[in-house]
């Protein structure tokens, strides 16, 4: 055990923090978190439209497939190009909402890495 440049005890090799230091740092991790929670919003806003979006093309399909399959006698063509058009759009939109939620996650964890390593060195 040493002491810092504060008389502080730390192990050695470890520097630590006065209440000065410890009292900017904590605002500065406030400030940083509060801009992370408002760029953040912008992402979570478009997951959540894409969701909707998503939600209406599930019911666009089951009213398509109830159409079509009204239309052939309760059978069922799934190489049908509106049916096949609706599956690629849902899958399309579930893709992209995967997307951005890793990329969401990817981006706070760096997020929160830098941080670490700008205020708590």
């Amino acid at each position: 055990m040493t002491t810092n440049h504060h008389g502080y005890l730390c192990k050695s090799g470890e520097q630590s923090l006065g209440p000065f230091e410890l009292f900017l740092v904590g605002w500065k991790l406030i400030l940083s978190e509060t801009i992370w929670f408002l760029k953040s919003r912008g992402r979570i806003w478009e997951s959540k439209q894409l969701k909707k979006r998503l939600k209406v093309e599930n019911i666009r399909l089951a009213e398509l497939v109830q159409k079509k399959a009204e239309e052939n006698k309760y059978s069922l063509d799934l190489m049908d190009p509106e049916v096949e058009l609706a599956l690629g759009q849902i899958d399309l939109l579930k893709e992209e909402i995967i997307y951005l939620e890793n990329e969401f996650r990817t981006k706070r964890n760096i997020f929160v890495e830098n941080r670490k390593q700008k205020y708590l060195k």
